[in-house]
């Protein structure tokens, strides 16, 4: 009898403690494609198809968070009926996000006249409307737009190096020489990766963590680590997926590093 009570207690313990792969769907209102499935307990993660779908590894009691930008994040523990089912279903609800009070259309003074002119809605001109070319693309920063005046080559006529016919515009060839078109480079760089970084923390926010745990005040050195990788943008402007598989090893690396400080 004892040797009974012992082996349940062992198949008790092993099947708790077995790891299986589960199935699951996530259900909601809104897009349902790259929602961050996280297993806090055991550090692994899954991201939902456009269907909601998800596989992800687990066992019983394991808490499992589910976030996006577009719903309340979600928190479940992993019950025996789940591992029966070898399944996970749950439904998410929207994010709301409460806007302070706005007024649409324009503020009438009770002036008829003034009124009526400041009804119109005028349509912005564009360079189609009076028929020249323009510009359409996206608006270049700052820096860009340095960039591409520092480095256009362009023949001009008259004034040249000779002081006549057709000469070179020396800017360029000033700019690269002085290191200002280098300087502009590294700005625009600096740039891109930082608007990389800030879409990749708005993103992510505090779930990465909640699977890989750092200091609160390690956080913000942890994503600037990430960012001087040479391959930071390419890496982290594709899939969420492969955005957190370079943040799980680059969190590796960060951690190696702060342990031999």
């Amino acid at each position: 009898m004892y040797r009974i009570i012992i082996l349940l207690f062992l198949i008790t313990s092993l099947s708790k403690a077995q790891t299986i792969e589960f199935t699951g769907n996530v259900q909601g209102d809104d897009d349902l494609d790259q929602i961050h499935v996280v297993n806090v307990t055991s550090k692994t993660y899954s991201i939902t198809n456009v269907s909601g779908d998800f596989k992800i590894e687990g066992k019983l009691n394991d808490t499992i968070v589910f976030s996006s930008i577009l719903y309340q994040k979600k928190e479940i523990v992993v019950t025996p009926t789940d591992v029966k089912n070898k399944h996970i279903s749950i439904k998410m609800f929207p994010f709301v996000n409460q806007l302070d009070e706005v007024v649409i259309g324009r503020i009438l003074t009770g002036d008829m006249m003034s009124d009526v002119k400041n009804m119109g809605n005028k349509k912005q001109i564009t360079f189609a409307d009076v028929g020249i070319p323009g510009y359409t693309g996206k608006p270049l920063t700052q820096s860009e737009r340095r960039l591409k005046e520092a480095s256009s080559f362009k023949p001009t006529v008259g004034g040249g190096i000779s002081g006549g016919g057709i000469g070179l515009q020396l800017n360029p060839l000033i700019n690269a020489i002085t290191g200002r078109t280098k300087e502009l480079k590294n700005r625009v760089d600096i740039e891109n990766r930082q608007n990389v970084l800030t879409k990749v923390k708005l993103k992510f926010g505090n779930t990465f963590f909640e699977a890989h745990p750092l200091d609160k005040t390690r956080q913000d050195e942890f994503y600037f680590f990430c960012a001087e990788h040479k391959s930071f943008k390419e890496l982290c402007s594709g899939s969420d997926l492969k955005t957190l598989q370079f943040l799980s090893n680059q969190y590796k690396i960060f951690l190696e590093r702060i342990k031999a400080k």
